[in-house]
């Protein structure tokens, strides 16, 4: 985890270091900025789904709704040579989600009809870091994006469960996980309005894709926003978003998938030079 941690402060640091060198140069659009962070929470309302399969057992949550939570979540985002500049985006969802199971779980071969209950652990972090480029002038500008994703997630699963069948009863428990961490092409798109100095709208779309032989991977977000400022460097914005995770593992005769949709609205206090 530490490893994760010292890459989003390093990029971070670089954000407001090359921010400060830029100041000095023209002023771009009004719907941009030479620098800014922006630090909130998520507001999420999650559908889980997990499962994993293989020596003789297998578990499938279907799909989990835990209750609503908040995600910390920070973005930063930095211009350079007038039309181009660098994104930064970061988020963690980190819960422990249980349910009840009605054939969702089977231990061997011959269960007819399984009942008990499951608890998952989930925890995943994100980072997209891409280069745009600004197109337009004036107050509406369009910026594709090119970059990476990555991500960490962990899954850890357990299952007690009574197996009815035709010749009766019997209990068992199923207990699997993964822990993994990969990079994935990015493609991005946004777009930024400023009404007035004070209020910007904002629309991004992105989406990450990695299928490598025994591995799948992709990771999607969607969020349209605005943006108030009352004064010249500290602002607010309100977006709402959706970010989805699909995971997906072979390895050996295990199969392990996590997907992941997180939907909700982010508040964040933003900071711009």
């Amino acid at each position: 985890m530490s490893d994760l941690l010292n890459m989003v402060r390093t990029c971070l640091m670089g954000f407001l270091l090359a921010g400060a060198a830029s100041a000095a140069w023209s002023q771009p659009s009004p719907a941009l900025d030479r620098v800014s962070v922006s630090v909130g929470a998520f507001r999420v309302e999650p559908v889980i789904r997990a499962g994993i399969a293989g020596d003789g057992r297998s578990l499938n949550t279907g799909d989990v709704r835990p209750d609503p939570a908040w995600v910390p979540q920070l973005r930063a985002e930095l211009l350079l040579l007038e039309r181009q500049g660098l994104s930064f985006d970061y988020f963690r969802y980190d819960r422990a989600v249980g349910r009840s199971l009605e054939g969702n779980a089977s231990i061997g071969s011959g269960a007819a009809r399984t009942s008990g209950q499951a608890e998952v652990d989930i925890r995943l972090d994100v980072v997209n870091l891409s280069w745009r480029w600004w197109l337009g002038s004036g107050s509406t500008v369009v910026g594709p994006g090119l970059g990476a994703a990555y991500y960490r997630a962990r899954l850890e699963a357990r299952a007690a469960a009574v197996l009815d069948t035709p010749f009766g009863s019997a209990s068992g428990r199923v207990e699997e996980g993964f822990s993994d961490h990969a990079w994935a092409p990015l493609l991005e798109l946004s777009v930024r309005h400023a009404l007035t100095p004070a209020v910007r709208l904002t629309a991004d779309v992105s989406g990450a894709r990695r299928n490598s032989g025994t591995l799948r991977d992709s990771i999607s977000r969607a969020a349209v926003g605005v943006e108030w400022f009352p004064s010249p460097t500290l602002g607010m914005s309100l977006d709402l978003s959706s970010e989805a995770v699909d995971i997906q593992r072979m390895r050996g005769a295990v199969d392990t998938a996590l997907r992941v949709r997180l939907r909700g609205p982010t508040i964040a206090v933003k900071l711009r030079f």
